[in-house]
């Protein structure tokens, strides 16, 4: 009988219960993910992987990192962090191209006024990501950011709009 959407497939619990067991630094093999899967993790197992990934970092604040041809590890705080510049510089990358081909609109006097408008707030947002992102912008914002601790959401969601 076919699954429904929502209904988690036995693979997925069965890579995430391996995950789930790993400690700070430690990693394991695609060979044994494989193993208890029944399935390639690096092929067509690849999506319960990213799946159990995303379960565990949701459900237990489990985070993993791929070690290219070898296996996934569990992260540290660390390796975190710079996982987040990672991702960081994707986006910085992706704001900018966006930009590009929203700024590329070769008529924008022909276009009804409520495109323009959100031609120019998309203009906008990709610029201010794609310059809030580079290590100015992040100098820039770590002066509004005054004590070194862990902000809560709703910490990070106030200073971004006091922006």
């Amino acid at each position: 009988m076919k699954k429904t959407i929502a209904e988690v497939s036995s693979e997925t619990l069965k890579c995430e219960s391996v995950l789930g067991s790993l400690k700070v630094g430690e990693s394991v093999s695609y060979s044994i993910l494989q193993a208890a899967m029944g399935r390639d993790p690096q092929e067509n197992g690849r999506g319960m992987l990213t799946s159990a990934r995303r379960r565990l970092l949701r459900e237990k604040s489990m985070v993993f990192g791929i070690v290219p041809g070898d296996g996934v590890k569990r992260l540290g705080d660390v390796e975190m962090i710079g996982h987040g510049d990672n991702v960081l510089t994707r986006i910085r990358r992706s704001a900018r191209r966006g930009m590009a081909v929203v700024l590329a609109v070769e008529n924008f006097a022909g276009l009804p006024e409520a495109l323009k408008l959100k031609h120019n707030t998309t203009a906008v947002v990709l610029g201010s990501v794609a310059v809030l992102s580079g290590r100015p912008g992040q100098k820039k914002l770590a002066g509004k950011i005054a004590q070194a601790r862990a902000l809560t959401e709703q910490e990070v969601k106030a200073i971004a709009e006091s922006l």
